[in-house]
């Protein structure tokens, strides 16, 4: 039941933080559309072709589940249903989450409303700005080559890499993996029953996709040919399906596995991560860097080094206990800002950056959430207890202030100035101390081999780490706000805020 009710609270609290940021990005790239259409007064042709693609795309999903595809926008939901519980809605009974499974419902079907307005304003947007020449796209014998090898980008989201294209794609990726997702969850992850509309829909899916020209040859760095963006996707969407598989059958166990008792022990990976957690001061700077340099001077590696850490993220700090799951989906959001951010002084980033501060105000209200919980734990290191106490009257309105001077006034002097003097150091270490709030909650675990340690009061790694944070944020501050080329080398060639909390959540 525990779990069930933490369940509950994740669920609630990432489907609120996604659809912040779901529509702070629609109200973006609507704002960027309409002045586009200002200026162009009207749509390419080409855009229409697009829009039959999206229309042929639903008819195909109608054929294969008309039902899965309408309860995922709530055309099959209504507020006088009986099933007050959320019955139905894959989400709500692949996590146990009926006590709240009308909230979840009408999360998800506003997450997915949401997710479909991303991916047809994003690549509306694209389109209009990286319009394809005219006359480019003549029906030929070669027609189709073109479009399946990209020689003809008809595909808006294709025409250029920037926060947007990936928005857009992953939108699309929520909705195809939703959709899949509740056709499975409908026959009941019947291998058996499933295996024709299975294949069915990969033949269509991945006949769209190459048409579409996801399958392209893509050029990373001058020199080497990566995997494509339709791979990526497919994977991603792979993964998905997995994990939805696997949690049914934790959730529908057979009769042998219901009457194995199991219990976890920390082992391999986890039982590492544990031994050498209050190490963390120095081993967290040690991947940092390590991660860095990679970004900088191995690019083709780097996207295998990253996913490696975010395993062994998963590996080291369970995503079934305490905010696992919601620190685990912060740093990657964190993550992927950074990487479209290129500096802090110039306006196009600025939009992003208004998210980043967004996402560091969750990290501290999380932390407030912590303390408000486990006081008691979380008291016994007298450092900890200070910071989380500062945390609360100093820098969650810090975070709110800096939120306000961002929205309004960036990238200006007046905003540079309460980014260096005072907001950034806000931001900052109250994502720090979600971090280490987590870190002592590992601690305190049963099987956990640090939990003598942390039960006893006094001054550990953890009060230690938390102090370090401050201090190196003096560091940072200080060396890229009065640096132009400091700032442009730490966070654009090296990108180390990004990756200090992706080896802050990883370790």
């Amino acid at each position: 039941m525990e779990t069930f009710e933490a369940n509950v609270a994740s669920v609630l609290f990432l489907s609120g933080f996604s659809v912040t940021l779901l529509l702070t990005a629609n109200g973006l790239i609507g704002f960027g559309v309409w002045s586009l259409y200002m200026q162009q007064s009207g749509i390419s042709s080409d855009m229409w072709v697009n829009a039959s693609f999206i229309v042929i795309a639903i008819l195909g999903a109608l054929l294969i589940d008309a039902k899965a595809l309408t309860s995922m926008f709530g055309m099959a939901m209504r507020l006088t249903d009986k099933g007050s519980d959320g019955a139905g809605n894959p989400i709500v009974e692949l996590y146990g989450l009926q006590s709240w499974g009308r909230a979840v419902s009408v999360m998800m079907v506003t997450l997915n409303w949401l997710a479909a307005h991303g991916f047809f304003c994003s690549a509306l947007k694209l389109g209009m700005a990286n319009p394809i020449a005219p006359g480019s796209v003549n029906m030929s014998t070669d027609t189709l080559h073109d479009l399946v090898s990209g020689d003809v980008l008809l595909n808006p989201l294709l025409r250029a890499w920037n926060w947007e294209a990936v928005y857009g794609m992953t939108c699309g990726l929520h909705l195809g993996t939703y959709f899949a997702v509740s056709v499975a969850h409908r026959a009941q992850f019947n291998v058996r029953k499933l295996a024709p509309v299975a294949i069915c829909y990969s033949v269509f899916a991945i006949f769209l996709m190459a048409l579409a020209g996801f399958f392209r040859r893509r050029q990373y760095c001058e020199g080497w040919m990566g995997p494509s963006d339709g791979f990526w996707l497919v994977f991603c969407h792979l993964v998905g399906l997995y994990i939805a598989y696997d949690q049914w059958h934790k959730m529908h166990p057979t009769p042998e596995a219901a009457d194995t008792v199991s219990m976890e022990f920390q082992e391999g990976i986890r039982a590492f991560a544990d031994e050498w957690r209050g190490w963390k001061p120095l081993t967290v700077f040690m991947l940092t860097t390590f991660l860095s340099v990679i970004f900088a001077y191995a690019t083709p590696i780097y996207p295998v080094v990253l996913a490696l850490t975010y395993w062994f993220h998963t590996k080291s700090h369970p995503l079934n206990r305490g905010w696992n799951k919601t620190l685990f989906v912060l740093t990657i959001t964190h993550q992927v800002l950074h990487y479209f951010v290129h500096s802090y002084r110039t306006l196009e980033d600025q939009p992003l950056l208004w998210i980043d501060k967004f996402v560091h105000f969750l990290y501290a209200v999380v932390a407030a959430q912590q303390f408000r919980t486990n006081k008691e734990m979380l008291s016994k290191d007298p450092l900890v207890k200070a910071f989380n106490y500062i945390n609360i009257c100093v820098w969650i309105p810090g975070d709110l202030i800096a939120l306000y001077i961002a929205g309004l006034h960036g990238p200006s002097d007046t905003y540079l100035k309460h980014m260096i003097g005072w907001g950034g150091y806000c931001l900052s270490t109250g994502t720090a101390m979600a971090y280490v709030n987590n870190d002592i909650e590992e601690d305190n675990a049963e099987n956990s081999s640090r939990r003598f340690v942390v039960k006893q009061k006094g001054v550990t790694g953890h009060g230690i780490q938390i102090f370090q944070a401050l201090l190196f944020a003096v560091l940072y501050i200080v060396s890229t706000g009065g640096s132009a080329v400091w700032g442009n080398r730490i966070e654009y060639i090296y990108d180390y805020a990004a990756h200090l909390y992706t080896g802050y959540g990883a370790l």
